[in-house]
């Protein structure tokens, strides 16, 4: 199982320009420094952005039901 973050420019939906074929796990790998970097400047930290709700999910040892991820999601 891996990481990523799909970035999509609002600016480009809807247009031929709006695929995401990039790899942004840059983002995951340094995203303690960019919240720092974020907080340093006011704005809200990358992690906020973050949904482990599915990875959380599928890890748990507990037997949850498929509701859970609709009512844990972020």
């Amino acid at each position: 199982m891996s990481d990523t973050i799909w970035v999509r420019r609002k600016s480009y939906v809807g247009t031929d320009a709006s695929g995401d074929d990039f790899d942004h796990t840059l983002f995951c790998k340094n995203s303690d420094e960019l919240d720092v970097l974020a907080e340093s400047l006011g704005m809200r930290k990358l992690s906020d952005f973050f949904d482990t709700t599915d990875y959380q999910y599928n890890m748990s040892d507990d037997d949850l039901p498929e509701t859970w991820i609709a009512e844990n999601e972020k």
